[in-house]
């Protein structure tokens, strides 16, 4: 009979392994939790740093405007100054400007500009008439005005349910209840103030809708720049309707005072 070979024996051995460690099996799947974990506490504190600081620089320009406004009864023109200073900041700091095409350019600046003005110059004439307080207070009411039109403009599909009607119109009774003991009522800052929250809600919704819906091919700093440069063409024609020109002698006596 033929002897078999050392290693045919040696391979019908049973080969007993040594099991795995419990934390070694474990470990993957802990390791992909934390690193979730963590990645959704980043975003989170991301977003809630955002929120911050858009409150923070929110309240101190319209803390600002209201004193400039105090001292300088010229809103148009104040506006047009920010304008001007911003789109000269953006021309000359080191950031990147990126236009992808015309068409991109024309679709941004004929829409999203315009109402960019309406609202700023709104702004201002409504902290001319009415308390900063007030203000305030009334924008609370833009969800409703948004929560009816965004869909037509964005083309998004509004999920609302019985808690979210509820709490609009637990804002809408605050509003109302601000306004009817507001000392500094003033029926034309209402009305300033109404056309204010009217062109932000349609301004940031078109924003919107060519940011995430259906993108136009440029950069935030290049949309900043559209925003401030095509703005200052209206700006000009209301700043001569207004009848500011004249008085802007007032500027260079206010600056030969502080000097």
């Amino acid at each position: 009979r033929p002897r078999k070979r050392w290693h045919e024996n040696f391979a019908r051995v049973p080969v007993q392994r040594t099991p795995l460690p419990p934390w070694r099996s474990v470990a993957p799947s802990v390791l992909a939790l934390v690193a979730s974990t963590m990645a959704r506490a980043t975003a989170a504190a991301a977003l809630v740093l955002s929120c911050v600081f858009f409150m923070a620089c929110s309240a101190g320009m319209m803390i600002i405007n209201k004193m400039v406004l105090r001292a300088v009864h010229l809103p148009i023109t104040v506006v047009m100054i920010q304008m001007a200073f911003t789109a000269g900041i953006l021309c000359v700091a080191p950031c990147g400007l990126h236009f992808g095409s015309l068409q991109h350019v024309i679709r941004w600046s004929v829409t999203v500009p315009w109402l960019f003005t309406a609202m700023l110059t709104s702004s201002m004439l409504a902290l001319r008439h009415s308390s900063m307080g007030a203000i305030v207070v009334l924008r609370n009411v833009a969800p409703l005005v948004s929560m009816a039109i965004e869909g037509v403009i964005t083309g998004e599909r509004i999920e609302v349910d019985g808690a979210t009607i509820l709490s609009l119109l637990l804002i809408l009774g605050g509003v109302g209840l601000y306004v009817s003991n507001d000392v500094a009522f003033s029926p034309t800052g209402v009305a300033w103030m109404a056309f204010n929250m009217t062109a932000g809600v349609l301004e940031r919704l078109l924003q919107r809708r060519m940011i995430a819906v259906e993108p136009v091919d440029i950069n935030k700093t290049g949309l900043m720049l559209l925003n401030n440069v095509v703005s200052l063409l209206p700006m000009s024609v209301l700043v001569y309707c207004t009848g500011e020109v004249p008085q802007w002698r007032l500027l260079a006596r206010l600056s030969t005072a502080d000097g």
